[in-house]
């Protein structure tokens, strides 16, 4: 955890991008971001960072002022109108519900290009927590050609294990229990970088951040 001396929203995200953007990894991989994009909910923007560290990602509600921290299972949550503050951010209604209306428009489209990130993990979800029918949709979907050739936007039903298995078990499930209000993200540096997200369904999406 670090403390970031300041409330200033847009220095808040780029010292977490600057974080993000130098933190360690392990080879053979060359940096920390392997896969990003932008997309608009209630017509405010928020980004989805994919890392080299297995289970860890971030989304940032930029307008929001809202970073989502997840790492291996833990979820730290920042609220930029109190970034220095180790608080029950759980009864934080304002904060909680921009969370619900960001994934509430996070379209399963978004994750099926980066579905990579999540593979190594589908082992650890607890088959107790689902339905009947989302058990079966996810052993159909691990038994089938398309996850064994790691070819998983052809697999006809990738759309339903994103919307009824992904999104709620890695996303949604951790924020009843949120580890803390303060990320474990180095952010103690500030660095100048202009972002470039290039979403070919939406265009092209120009975050300075």
């Amino acid at each position: 955890m670090t403390t970031i001396g300041t409330d200033d929203k847009l220095e808040i995200f780029k010292r977490a991008y600057t974080g993000l953007m130098n933190s360690p990894v392990k080879a053979p991989l060359k940096e920390m971001i392997q896969t990003m994009f932008s997309f608009k909910y209630y017509g405010r923007t928020a980004l989805f960072f994919g890392t080299a560290e297995p289970g860890t990602y971030y989304f940032f509600l930029t307008d929001d002022g809202i970073i989502l921290e997840y790492i291996d299972g833990r979820l730290n949550v920042l609220n930029a109108k109190r970034p220095n503050e180790n608080y029950d951010i759980q009864s934080d209604t304002e904060v909680l519900n921009n969370i619900n209306l960001m994934f509430e428009q996070l379209h399963y489209y978004r994750l099926s290009n980066c579905f990579y990130l999540f593979v190594d993990r589908l082992h650890l979800i607890d088959y107790s927590e689902l339905s009947k029918d989302d058990v079966k949709l996810l052993k159909l979907f691990m038994r089938s050609k398309s996850f064994e050739l790691g070819m998983y936007k052809n697999y006809p039903n990738l759309d339903k294990v994103i919307n009824n298995i992904i999104i709620p078990q890695f996303f949604k499930s951790p924020l009843l229990k949120i580890n803390s209000s303060q990320l474990e993200l180095d952010m103690s540096n500030l660095d100048e970088y202009y972002l470039l997200i290039r979403n070919s369904a939406d265009g092209e999406t120009n975050d300075n951040i």
